[in-house]
Formats: structure tokens, sequence, C-alpha cells
């Protein structure tokens, strides 16, 4: 274990290392290589601690003033309201279709509130809108949303309207 060529291998090493250290030195000031070396310690800090953040998800449930068929009860029209609902489609945790239900169900109530804010009392006739190329579209009934592999879209339209009371009932909207 004395022998001179098993000590000769590390302190050739640290020669070497001390020798491009020195160079190092030589060519940047001391300022700048304190700020080189914090700024490599941050790169990968930041970089070895990072991680995708997961995808958030709230439940969204059918709004009680709207109603996707025709009323019998009285109202008046007060317009036509419409609600646009981006969501993330990349979550592997949920199915394509409940994410739409449930982002459409956000649409309907987007449009509750848009419509309580023009005066009326509910939705009817709630409609989900699908585009196609060419300027066509078509509504339906039930919920229907585009995706394009990264982010998914929810289109609702509806008829506001505001209830009609009739004499001698005290019946008040909800």
């Amino acid at each position: 274990m004395g022998s001179p060529q098993l000590q000769e291998g590390p302190v050739r090493v640290y020669r070497a290392v001390r020798l491009v250290r020195e160079r190092a030195v030589r060519l940047v000031p001391k300022r700048a290589a304190g700020l080189v070396l914090l700024s490599i310690l941050v790169a990968l800090c930041t970089f070895a601690c990072t991680t995708l953040p997961a995808p958030k998800f709230s439940r969204y449930s059918f709004p009680k003033n709207a109603f996707i068929e025709p009323v019998t009860r009285a109202y008046e029209k007060v317009g036509t309201v419409r609600a646009k609902v981006n969501f993330p489609t990349l979550d592997p945790t949920r199915d394509e279709d409940a994410l739409c239900r449930n982002y459409f169900n956000k649409a309907v109530a987007d449009l509750v509130r848009m419509a309580q804010k023009k005066g009326a009392d509910a939705v009817i006739e709630v409609r989900s809108v699908v585009f196609y190329e060419g300027a066509k579209s078509d509504t339906f009934s039930t919920p229907e949303c585009a995706d394009d592999g990264e982010e998914g879209q929810a289109l609702a339209q509806g008829i506001a309207v505001k209830w009609k009371t009739t004499e001698g009932s005290s019946e008040k909207a909800q």
C-alpha cells in the first residue's frame, strides 16, 4: 500500500482540479464567479424541485333555475344568453364524457347568472352548441363539447325568462 504508484493517481487528479480552478479564477473576476455559481445553484434547485401540477377539478351541478325542456308556466321572454367554458382535458383520472357534463353544468350556471343580471328569473330551453367547419352549427339538449386534445370547450345557450304571476296568487319565482 505504500507504493508510489498508488499514491500518484489521486495527487495528479488533485493537481488537475486545482489547475482548472486557478485558471477559472484568473479568467473570471471573483464577484462574477460568485454570481455564476449562485445562478447555477438556483437553476439546479429550480429544475430539481419542480413537478407538474395536478389538474384542478371542481364538481358543478345543474342549477335549479335552468330547464332543458320547454316549461308550462307562464313567462315573459327577456332575451337569449350564451356562455362558454374552457376546461383542461388532460386529466387521466376523469372520463371525457364526465368532464364534458361537469363543465356543461358550469356553463349553464353561468347562463343563469347572466340571466339574473338581466333581471330574469330562470333560463329555459338550455342547449349545448357545437360549431362545425364551414360556419355550420348545431344545438343539442345533451352536453356536447369540443376537444382539441389539450383543452375542451363547452358552449351553452338558452332563453332568459321572467315568470309571470297570476292574479290572486302570491307565488314568487324561485
